[in-house]
């Protein structure tokens, strides 16, 4: 999954924040584009970001949508 995401980022040409979640996405690999972090709140992170690509939990969806974010969802299990 890590792997997935890495080459996304890269074929967009983005900067991302990359929460690693339950299954510890990143593994300690460092990225120059990309910063792996824990928890941290999405009232305040949505404050700072341009878009957001998440799981499509109702919180989520409902932070992102309340910061006039750009939402994508991609579901999955085990996040």
């Amino acid at each position: 999954m890590t792997q997935n995401i890495i080459a996304a980022i890269e074929e967009c040409g983005v900067r991302a924040i990359v929460s690693k979640g339950w299954s510890k996405l990143g593994g300690g690999l460092e990225h120059e584009k990309i910063l792996f972090i824990d928890d941290c709140p999405h009232e305040w992170l949505f404050q700072h970001v341009s878009a957001v690509i998440h799981h499509g939990g109702a919180g989520t969806t409902a932070c992102g949508l309340l910061n006039g974010l750009p939402t994508g969802i991609v579901p999955f299990f085990g996040e």
